[in-house]
């Protein structure tokens, strides 16, 4: 299953990236009206699936744990399965989405749009998973 969850950026990368390498004029749309559309749908369903399965997830760790408290299983298995939640996962998106906010607005401010919006977020990215990298450093002393 992790194999398949590595593909998935990059067969992403390797479908838009066809659209990005057209020649274009400087009037012409940088994507199709249509193609975004397209695009905000399978964003939308991939975040709502992603929702769904989080809430499953939870759900039945809430119930392995019922049952666990219930069978009186001993303390060290107990501890072996279930694992405490540290909250690193929600700090990482939180840098990351900060980053591309600011990304985004140094973009915005950068016009016109081009190959330089594209590295204005790929390294406003990257400066966010540096400050996530960062606090799980200083975290762990």
């Amino acid at each position: 299953m992790k194999r398949k969850m590595k593909k998935i950026p990059y067969i992403i990368c390797l479908t838009i990236l066809p659209y990005l390498a057209r020649a274009q004029s400087e009037h012409m749309a940088f994507f199709d009206q249509e193609m975004i559309k397209i695009c905000l749908a399978l964003l939308s369903t991939g975040v709502l699936l992603l929702f769904i399965l989080e809430v499953v997830k939870q759900f039945f760790d809430y119930r392995l744990k019922n049952k666990i408290l219930e069978l009186r299983v001993p303390e060290e298995v107990a501890n072996a399965i279930l694992k405490p939640k540290t909250g690193r996962s929600s700090m990482k998106w939180v840098s990351v989405f900060t980053a591309l906010g600011i990304g985004l607005t140094l973009v915005h401010f950068a016009r016109p749009l081009g190959i330089h919006s594209a590295a204005i977020l790929a390294f406003s990215t990257a400066a966010g998973f540096l400050v996530f990298f960062y606090y799980l450093r200083k975290s762990a002393h």
